[in-house]
């Protein structure tokens, strides 16, 4: 479950599941409400509040509308303002920060107009991102930015193992992709992994002769345990 904050009132905004809408819960508990509107194939991720306590941003990942939104407490319609392919941080001051693959920018963001304005600037290069979790390796809070450098996890490679443990062969190259699942067939000709590229977790075969990957699920939901 993510939850970035409180509303004015006491509300949180929650993600309790990675496929499923945003939910409004009461300061006291009881029943969460949704508000946001999830199209098929999105996953809503990583509310943050604005300072009024009302409004808060949030991701969508998944689909054509993929991108970083506006909404409301209330429920209303969500306004959506920015590409992104992973998560951003809201600034209190007015500023979004945002990865360009490993570049770390910002923008300034109007909170009346519920849009960015202005041209976005570069504030740090080699910003870490997990993209098999949408983990940004970032903090932004008062004015100060912290980062984390290098990638979330660095390349992994696919190794054949004997059964004393030594290392007797790889399969395919280093691959940045965030290998997870990993499942080989019962003839050992392919194994099924989860790759997260482009944003998007699916499931691939990798021939473990030739080391290419082939995917094999196209769904905009985010795709693995592969069996």
């Amino acid at each position: 479950m993510e939850k970035r904050g409180s509303g004015g009132r006491g509300e949180a905004v929650v993600a309790p599941t990675n496929v499923g809408p945003l939910f409004r819960v009461p300061p006291t508990g009881g029943e969460a409400v949704a508000v946001t509107r999830l199209e098929a194939g999105q996953s809503h991720r990583f509310p943050q509040f604005q300072p009024d306590g009302r409004h808060f941003i949030y991701t969508v990942f998944g689909g054509p509308a993929q991108g970083v939104y506006a909404s409301s407490l209330d429920g209303g319609l969500s306004k959506r303002f920015a590409n992104a392919d992973a998560p951003v941080v809201l600034s209190p001051s007015g500023f979004l920060f945002f990865l360009r693959q490993t570049s770390l920018f910002a923008q300034a963001f109007d909170f009346k107009r519920q849009e960015l304005s202005g041209n976005p600037f570069p504030v740090a290069e080699q910003a870490a991102f997990d993209a098999g979790s949408f983990a940004s390796g970032f903090s932004v809070t008062s004015g100060i930015v912290a980062y984390r450098t290098g990638s979330g996890g660095g390349a992994q490679q696919l190794t054949w193992l004997d059964r004393s443990g030594k290392n007797v062969g790889v399969i395919g190259g280093p691959d940045i992709a965030n290998l997870r699942d990993v499942d080989l067939s019962p003839d050992g000709k392919r194994v099924a992994v989860s790759r997260a590229v482009d944003g998007n977790q699916d499931v691939w075969f990798i021939d473990t002769a030739r080391g290419v990957p082939t995917r094999f699920t196209f769904d905009a939901a985010i795709d693995g345990w592969s069996v």
